[in-house]
């Protein structure tokens, strides 16, 4: 399970010289993780609560969408 705190080698841009592209990539990266970690639960929740609905038939179609765009 992730911890949704920044890494510690991160540092807000200065105003005083842009961002590098590398640490914009290492940042996005960090971000993605965070994001899959909590659509990971999230998704856990839905699957709970839509096996008493019919909305798990919606939910495996948008969940394939995801999985294309992540392998």
């Amino acid at each position: 399970m992730h911890c949704l705190s920044l890494p510690s080698n991160f540092h807000p841009p200065s105003s005083s010289h842009s961002i590098s592209p590398v640490s914009m990539v290492a940042l996005a990266k960090q971000i993605i993780e965070i994001n899959i970690s909590i659509f990971t639960v999230a998704d856990i929740f839905l699957e709970m609560w839509s096996q008493s609905t019919g909305f798990s038939k919606y939910l495996d179609s948008v969940y394939l969408d995801w999985s294309e765009y992540n392998p």
